[in-house]
């Protein structure tokens, strides 16, 4: 089986953190996932975060479309949906804080568990992977991608901030089903030559 996994495209906002933040993805955005599907072969299913800037362009190119609750965005609690300027005046020492350990548990006021959002990624990961469809496309979040990666890969969280996943990184997986047992690889990671990395 393949998986496609599509971060979104830019956005139209200024958001640092833009976790539970529903920001609608710019016209450059939409240019950005257009690209990303170039090559593609048919999927036999398409799947998406709820987030409106990975669900509104799934849903416009695609007919059936499933949403994952499972495949939203890490919450970043106080700072969801402010800009990076916002968060240097309001909260400097935590994000120096972060800029150091971007997964320690207590720097975000109010923000996700990384445990629980890691759970429930990987859990709904393992589920994909025992699909019977022969190509998965789901579009969604970095974030969700570093923990897929970390998954696959077996990464520390310490090295998951040195993955450049720019706006309409594709990541695409192999995945071998054995019985009960699923056996991952990932194919490539391609980044969109004009997207950024915020």
């Amino acid at each position: 089986m393949r998986i496609d996994l599509i971060r979104h495209g830019a956005c139209e906002d200024d958001v640092f953190l833009r976790g539970r933040t529903d920001s609608p993805l710019s016209l450059e955005g939409e240019n950005q996932m257009r690209q990303a599907l170039i090559g593609l072969p048919e999927p036999c299913q398409i799947i998406t975060s709820p987030a409106s800037r990975c669900r509104f362009f799934a849903e416009q190119h695609f007919k059936h479309v499933s949403v994952r609750q499972a495949l939203a965005e890490r919450d970043f609690g106080s700072w969801d949906g402010l800009s990076l300027d916002e968060i240097r005046a309001h909260y400097p020492k935590q994000l120096e804080a972060y800029f150091a350990d971007p997964f320690a548990d207590d720097i975000i006021p109010y923000g996700e568990n990384l445990p629980l959002f890691e759970a429930r990624v990987v859990q709904e990961w393992d589920r994909l992977c025992r699909s019977e469809c022969d190509h998965l496309l789901i579009f969604s979040h970095s974030g969700v991608q570093r923990m897929v990666l970390k998954r696959i890969l077996k990464m520390q969280n310490e090295a998951l901030f040195n993955l450049k996943i720019g706006y309409a990184a594709r990541l695409t997986f192999e995945v071998t089903r054995v019985d009960e047992a699923c056996f991952t690889h990932l194919v490539e990671m391609r980044q969109n030559e004009h997207a950024g990395v915020a």
